[in-house]
């Protein structure tokens, strides 16, 4: 019933278990939490566009063409409460229960939370990117928000499309969510660019973005908390990914170098590899990729830098 009640209003609040994290007895849990919102109508107008791109760009096994029953908000918090308020998430999406998503799903985006984690992922790219040059804040305030949408909208249409898939996943579950969201998020995007409703310069703010959260989960998932390892095991399968395919090198003043064509194809490359092994239920593999791109060699590299740019952007 819920997911059939119109949240077209400026005023929005939701109670309940929302997202899920790692409990170091338990398992996955998911923890009862609370918000209180009002509508952000800024970044409303690239939506749809996300959508309508997801559905086409999705491959359609045994001629499922299910598409996106949504109901999106994108919304300035004014209160958060249970471990929304410790943690403090850039977005939501339900329901969390894969067989009621074929009576609708909501998403909603917390901009002034994204925008509260800007700066450790600005102070990320300025001090740890190779050859950046002439970043405005302005555009990494369109990036960071465009990045969060583009995630749900790529989550909600690929949960939709292959539920029954998702059930199997088991253990790997939130690791394998949160990095295909990730890279077919910014596969909708590099898409938007061909169809002309994005630039390269929007991309390449992107990207950047992309690759900042990546480095920003990982650190926060090993050192700060537990509770977002899996999330954070999905940020390093993408980064060594880019790393092995040599979209990203670290430099000997462990700096990162940066190939953007590189980075391009091979986010493309990875994002059809995840579509595959769910599409085809195949867990195996699913875990043979993760394990294949466990190391934190390269990671390592760059903890004591990261470690200190997240602790003093708080």
């Amino acid at each position: 019933m819920w997911l059939q009640l119109s949240t077209n209003n400026n005023v929005d609040i939701r109670l309940g278990p929302m997202e899920s994290y790692q409990d170091r007895l338990f398992g996955s849990k998911k923890a009862f939490q609370a918000n209180l919102r009002i509508s952000d109508k800024e970044y409303s107008k690239e939506l749809q566009s996300y959508i309508e791109t997801a559905n086409a760009v999705l491959p359609s096994p045994d001629n499922n063409n299910q598409k996106i029953e949504h109901d999106i908000r994108i919304d300035h918090v004014i209160a958060m409460g249970g471990w929304h308020a410790e943690f403090i998430p850039r977005t939501s999406n339900y329901p969390g229960d894969l067989s009621l998503i074929k009576y609708g799903v909501k998403i909603l985006v917390y901009t002034n939370n994204i925008k509260s984690k800007q700066k450790s992922h600005e102070d990320i790219i300025n001090k740890l990117f190779k050859n950046v040059q002439d970043n405005k804040e302005s555009s990494f305030d369109q990036a960071f928000i465009r990045l969060a949408m583009l995630h749900e909208v790529a989550e909600t249409a690929s949960k939709r499309k292959y539920a029954d898939n998702y059930n199997l996943l088991q253990e790997v579950l939130n690791s394998f969510v949160e990095v295909q969201a990730d890279v077919f998020g910014v596969k909708i995007a590099s898409t938007q660019v061909l169809k002309g409703v994005l630039t390269s310069d929007d991309y390449r703010y992107l990207v950047l973005a992309f690759i900042s959260r990546l480095l920003r989960g990982w650190i926060i998932g090993k050192d700060k908390h537990y509770a977002l390892s899996a999330y954070g095991d999905g940020h390093k399968l993408a980064f060594n990914f880019l790393i092995n395919s040599l979209s990203i090198k670290i430099t000997s003043d462990n700096l990162l170098d940066i190939d953007l064509v590189k980075v391009y194809s091979s986010l493309d490359r990875l994002s059809k590899i995840l579509d595959e092994y769910l599409i085809n239920g195949d867990v195996a593999s699913i875990k043979t990729l993760f394990r294949e791109h466990s190391s934190e060699e390269h990671l390592n590299k760059l903890e004591e830098q990261l470690y200190k740019i997240v602790s003093e952007s708080k």
